[in-house]
């Protein structure tokens, strides 16, 4: 994750870093608080990028290096994002296209979707449907 960094999300929209040893602020990645407050995030790429999902089922990526947010989405489903985790893939089949990393979102709607990042659009992969859920929750 973040290098030993404490990350926490605040009610203005932000996310940030404080570093333990110093107690400063390492840096703080902004959100805009219409989009919903963050609740669940994930850091990867050995703590370069951060996602974060807010309580209307946006998505927030940033580099955190440059405190730059590289891009943003909402689930389809438009819910609460309450867990979120980083998977990358396995490598592709010589011939064919590697496909990156995926940001897994759990959602309250009680569905899980897959997103491939690495490209200027994350794109959805997959959505784990459990039974007892309709199918108009998964294709929202």
């Amino acid at each position: 994750g973040g290098g030993g960094l404490v990350v926490y999300s605040c009610e203005d929209g932000s996310v940030r870093a404080v570093d333990p040893r110093t107690g400063g602020e390492a840096w703080v990645l902004r959100h805009e608080q219409r989009l919903g407050l963050l609740q669940s995030w994930v850091a990867g790429g050995g703590g370069a990028w951060l996602a974060a999902g807010s309580s209307t089922g946006h998505v927030a990526l940033w580099d955190v290096r440059y405190s730059l947010r590289l891009s943003s989405w909402r689930e389809p489903a438009r819910g609460r994002i309450l867990s979120m985790a980083y998977a990358s893939q396995p490598a592709a089949p010589a011939g064919s296209a590697a496909a990156g990393p995926l940001l897994l979102l759990g959602g309250a709607s009680g569905l899980t979707s897959g997103w491939v990042l690495g490209e200027a659009i994350p794109r959805p992969a997959l959505v784990l449907q459990p039974a007892g859920i309709p199918d108009a929750a998964a294709d929202a």
